[in-house]
């Protein structure tokens, strides 16, 4: 039978069902909901993800760096410290030792609904590997039914066709050849390679409440800016998990011996202020 670790790497994706209780998915969706009351309240607090925005008339979809202060959530922690996703995760990176890269939530739009356009994460577009071997891997756990995403199946092992690539810099969310939705359950996790060429779309209204993670192998030679300046703020560690302190340690321990370089730095930033100025309503 074909390990996890294989369909991963041939596939790009991979759901485990029922990865959490039912007990997990309220107190969950519990957490997510007072998380949306603090940033609809304060949005200038957090880093927000919007469908639009106008002075103080807004429509969000989530919200980024949830391990981060005023973010957090204990429950997002009890997340890593139960064990099972960290278990999928070293599995399919083959690696015992992870490094923390980011962590996010998204839940509906009340009025806009989105529709992002086609791309590989990290502004990678040229990234692929032949054999599938990720460099970052997403862990989207869901808490309500879930088909927002949409993929490219096997786009993670080439180069992305002229039309792919067309697509992608139109910043087009049209329909792409052997495109799949892929649908998940409540309770369900779906891993990811972010360089799977993807899209996410849903409408306003429908029921919707991901915790969004992603982690690295701690030998992967690429990353490099995964140690969050909140990472960093005296006492922050203290108060996490053990779990979630270590992967956060890792990360700091490799970003110090591994620094970014100008052009990454400046790579980088470009694509937060890109990400920050744009609003991911549907296209008419």
């Amino acid at each position: 039978m074909e390990s996890n670790m294989l369909r991963f790497r041939r596939a790009g994706h991979l759901v485990i069902p029922d990865l959490l209780t039912r007990q997990q998915i309220e107190r969950l969706r519990a957490a997510v909901g007072r998380l949306r009351s603090q940033v609809e309240s304060t949005p200038a607090a957090f880093k927000v993800r919007y469908t639009e925005r106008s002075g103080a008339d807004f429509d969000t979809w989530g919200v980024e760096h949830v391990f981060a202060l005023p973010a957090y959530q204990d429950e997002f922690g009890e997340i890593l410290e139960d064990g099972r996703v960290v278990q999928h995760a070293r599995e399919v990176l083959d690696d015992d030792r992870l490094r923390f890269w980011r962590a996010h939530v998204y839940w509906e739009p009340r009025r806009v609904g989105y529709s992002l356009y086609w791309h590989r994460d990290y502004g990678e577009h040229d990234h692929y590997d032949p054999e599938g071997v990720p460099t970052h891997a997403h862990f989207n756990l869901c808490l309500w039914d879930d088909s927002s995403l949409r993929i490219v199946p096997g786009s993670h092992r080439r180069p992305l066709t002229p039309a792919e690539d067309a697509l992608r810099r139109a910043k087009s969310a049209d329909p792409i050849e052997n495109e799949q939705v892929i649908r998940c359950k409540a309770g369900d996790m779906l891993m990811m390679n972010a360089h799977l060429l993807h899209r996410a779309a849903c409408s306003a209204g429908t029921p919707r409440g991901v915790i969004h993670i992603e982690l690295q192998a701690y030998r992967e030679s690429t990353g490099g800016h995964g140690s969050w300046r909140y990472m960093r703020e005296p006492g922050f560690l203290s108060r996490m998990p053990p779990t979630v302190r270590e992967l956060m340690r890792n990360a700091i321990e490799w970003d110090d011996a591994h620094p970014l370089s100008l052009r990454e730095l400046t790579h980088g930033r470009r694509l937060s202020r890109e990400f920050e100025q744009h609003e991911a309503r549907e296209r008419s």
